[in-house]
């Protein structure tokens, strides 16, 4: 069991908020490298946090590489999902309106009314359709908005990560 003056004057520096990182590394690296009996009973018990802080930091060090982020799935891409919008509402159509065998068992309704006309079940359909289709067009116009703002956010990342770097500096 040694005496160390220096480690003694780093935990003081350390504890009072006053030790650069250079100073707490070399408590770290003290803690960890030197075994459990050498170490001065008054100090001994601040091992354990040290060893903490050090696998914390290895840990966070292991994570500083970036994931490549996936923007969208195939499927929940948004031009997917406007071509199957529009087939679900071109299939469901077809089913009610052109399904001859089975003409007992589908009824077109509006509002609660059963449609017997076939030209006005047609029109109130191709009406419907081009709701679904306007809502489809704002939906086209509301991805581009975002891809604009995703090219934004990429062009701001290196100014970002540049800021990130001056403040650590200053630091």
């Amino acid at each position: 069991m040694k005496h160390n003056y220096k480690i003694n004057n780093l935990l003081e520096k350390y504890l009072s908020g006053q030790s650069t990182l250079s100073e707490e590394s070399q408590i770290r690296e003290y803690f960890l490298k030197t075994a459990e009996c050498e170490i001065d009973p008054d100090i001994r018990k601040f091992k354990p946090l040290f060893e903490y802080i050090s696998m914390e930091a290895e840990k966070i060090d292991s994570k500083k590489q970036p994931v490549p982020r996936r923007r969208s799935n195939f499927l929940l891409s948004p031009r997917t999902f406007t071509w199957g919008m529009s087939a679900a509402a071109l299939l469901v159509a077809g089913m009610f309106l052109f399904s001859p065998q089975q003409k007992n068992k589908f009824e077109f309704r509006v509002d609660g009314k059963r449609v017997h006309d076939r030209t006005q079940a047609i029109t109130f359909a191709s009406e419907r359709l081009g709701k679904v289709n306007e809502m489809i067009t704002s939906m086209e116009k509301f991805n581009r908005i975002v891809k604009i703002m995703d090219k934004t956010e990429s062009a701001l990342n290196p100014l970002e990560r540049m800021n990130k770097k001056l403040s650590q500096n200053k630091g």
